[in-house]
């Protein structure tokens, strides 16, 4: 694919939600496969029940080998033996590991097995081949007592940020090359700054849009959704 079109393909942040959000629904019921890479294949029928049970026994014999840092999962990469739908959570756990991190961050102690089979049910897309709708996250946190709000604004990100007890921030690696693909990352707030965990940087960021920008280790990421959550009683 030439640099025009790996440009081209990086769609605007709010195509990028609708069309997670107009698969999402369809993975509620139906999850298939399409080529894209020589990881996958082409599959039309999956028994995504059944793909979900056995991937829960999997992941609970699984999660415990794992050693979280300072309480993070931040080696997404060592993840091939945890399954995410059709995939690995290596392959495309990102924002399943982002909320278990923003929990942690909270205090919280989240089961893992049952947090992948959560976003199995709903919110992965083509059976978690391209991930997870970033607008899961927020009906995950709404629905499990937090408050959060959304943009698909970068004008908006400083603001929400500023607000937040923690973020999930979804991001292009690179605006100029689809072929970079995007990740998405739990950003907690620190004393030295805004800290990003599962990511290349471990360093922290006194502005939010400069994360955003070196998301990739580079200075061409993009934002593409931005979720703010705090606990209720923070709120009153």
């Amino acid at each position: 694919m030439n640099t025009y079109f790996r440009k081209k393909l990086v769609v605007k942040p709010k195509n990028y939600i609708r069309f997670c959000e107009f698969f999402r629904k369809i993975g509620r019921n139906k999850w298939f496969n399409i080529k894209v890479d020589d990881v996958t294949r082409t599959k039309f029928r999956i028994d995504r029940k059944g793909l979900m049970d056995e991937n829960l026994l999997i992941n609970r014999e699984a999660f415990p080998r794992h050693i979280l840092r300072n309480g993070y999962i931040e080696d997404q990469s060592r993840y091939t033996d945890m399954r995410y739908g059709t995939q690995t959570v290596q392959y495309s756990g990102c924002e399943v590991i982002a909320v278990f991190n923003v929990l942690r961050s909270f205090g919280r102690n989240p089961d893992m097995a049952s947090l992948i089979r959560s976003f199995e049910e709903d919110g992965c897309i083509f059976g978690a081949e391209f991930g997870t709708s970033p607008k899961s996250a927020v009906d995950f946190f709404v629905r499990n007592g937090f408050k959060a709000e959304a943009s698909h604004k970068e004008e908006d990100f400083a603001a929400i940020a500023e607000r937040a007890g923690a973020m999930i921030l979804t991001a292009y690696n690179d605006s100029l090359d689809i072929m970079k693909m995007a990740h998405t990352i739990c950003i907690t707030k620190e004393a030295d700054g805004y800290r990003p965990h599962n990511s290349v940087q471990s360093k922290s960021y006194k502005k939010i849009i400069d994360l955003v920008r070196e998301i990739d280790g580079g200075q061409r990421g993009k934002g593409i959704f931005l979720v703010g959550i705090k606990e209720l009683e923070e709120t009153v």
